[in-house]
């Protein structure tokens, strides 16, 4: 396979998820890039055959713990939880090995300044290996508070180095700021619940007038989580964009939008997942298995893309047709904070290629790389393939979800898109 050079920087999470379920990203300098060998060692990784535990800590603002001396308990349910939905279709596992709270915020400071700085203290921390592996851990922060508001959520994977991780280890961070009217760890004694019932948190979620807000604080805990377990570029919750690139055939693209293919992904903040029915892709979940260890951060994890792409055109018989037309429009990154009527701005969908299909009807192109392919800001995480022959034209879509699923599930490193014209 062909080594790739990266110069560009690439996405490290720290997402944002409003009570809408629209997340935002920053960008942030990669702990290093993957070289083509060790991209090739970690796909070649063997399975885990049995659980991997992952031991982390809980940690809640010491406001909301004296309200509510039942959080450790709480806690445990939606761990109980989580580990419910891993266990549909993956070897991971969590544990909680320590309880612990953090001051609240000080009148007048925010209280997303105060997690900040309690990420950074090493005390809020525990180390699954002390060796040179670089298996961390995961830290989950509750701050929970009347009439908190939105203040959003974050999941992270990332290199820490320094004391106490020697050369480095990948160490998961999950910030949930909560609603003490509708907190997933608020289990009191008015619930008419058995809170021995093993699902007692799903039932409490849809209780009284909170149905919506417990629904929808649930599945973003399992969202931050899978983020901290190292799954999902913006890509997979974030885009939603029409046909912007004014060539026939005008196609629509609500069936290519990842919470389309992949309803049940928690990674997909989908409108049709539920607490019920949450499941990982065959995709993330193969990821999660493959980085049981946490091998990889997040930002590194992206780099498992097919690099190469060949546009093959076909006729409605099957057969290839030679010299066709082939307009390769990308979606700019951008699009995400368009306003819904601008949506079909031509100026988000730029025209990168016009090529010609070879001999045998194939053509290669510039992949969707995002990060990896950044260059004058401009980042593409989809593009939108016209094809044209003799007054007949034809579409496709194409993302680097499509390139990390032929690279990770189908081990290619070119992906081929076949394109039909009518």
């Amino acid at each position: 396979m062909k080594k790739l050079l990266i110069s560009s920087i690439l996405v490290i999470l720290f997402v944002s998820v409003t009570a809408s379920a629209r997340a935002r990203s920053s960008v942030q300098t990669p702990s290093k890039f993957l070289s083509e060998t060790q991209i090739e060692n970690f796909l070649k990784t063997t399975l885990p055959q049995n659980i991997v535990e992952q031991k982390i800590v809980f940690a809640v603002n010491q406001g909301f713990a004296k309200r509510y001396p039942s959080w450790q308990q709480g806690a445990k349910e939606v761990i109980n939880f989580i580990n419910t939905v891993l266990a549909k279709n993956t070897w991971k596992r969590l544990t909680i090995e320590r309880f612990m709270t953090y001051p609240d915020a000080a009148p007048g400071s925010k209280p997303r300044d105060t997690i900040d700085k309690i990420i950074k203290n090493p005390k809020y921390h525990f180390l699954n290996r002390t060796d040179e592996s670089a298996f961390g851990g995961m830290t989950i922060f509750y701050y929970v508070a009347p009439n908190l508001g939105i203040l959003g959520t974050s999941g992270a994977l990332d290199r820490l180095r320094g004391k106490p991780y020697g050369k480095g280890k990948n160490y998961g961070t999950v910030v949930i700021f909560e609603n003490e009217q509708y907190s997933t760890l608020k289990l009191d004694d008015t619930s008419p619940l058995d809170s021995n019932d093993p699902l007692y948190v799903k039932k409490f979620l849809f209780q009284e007038n909170s149905k919506v807000n417990r629904q929808r604080a649930m599945r973003v805990v399992l969202h931050e989580v899978g983020h901290a377990l190292g799954l999902a570029h913006p890509d997979w919750y974030e885009f939603s964009f029409d046909d912007g690139s004014s060539e026939p055939p005008l196609m629509d693209f609500s069936q290519y939008e990842p919470a389309a293919l992949y309803p049940t992904d928690p990674m997909t903040f989908g409108d049709a997942l539920t607490p019920e029915n949450a499941e990982f892709s065959n995709l993330n979940a193969q990821m999660l298995n493959r980085n049981a260890f946490l091998k990889l951060s997040i930002g590194e994890i992206f780099q498992l893309l097919a690099r190469n792409v060949v546009v093959r055109v076909k006729n409605e018989k099957g057969k290839t047709v030679a010299g066709a037309r082939v307009k390769v429009f990308g979606v700019d990154y951008e699009i995400k904070n368009a306003a819904p009527e601008k949506k079909r701005s031509k100026k988000y969908f730029p025209l990168r290629q016009t090529l010609r299909t070879d001999s045998e009807g194939k053509v290669k192109i510039k992949p969707p790389l995002g990060d990896l392919d950044m260059k004058k800001g401009r980042r593409f995480f989809a593009e939108i393939i016209k094809v044209a022959k003799d007054g007949k034209v034809g579409g496709a879509y194409l993302d680097t979800i499509m390139l990390q699923k032929a690279r990770i599930l189908d081990e290619l490193d070119t992906f081929v898109l076949d394109v039909v014209i009518r």
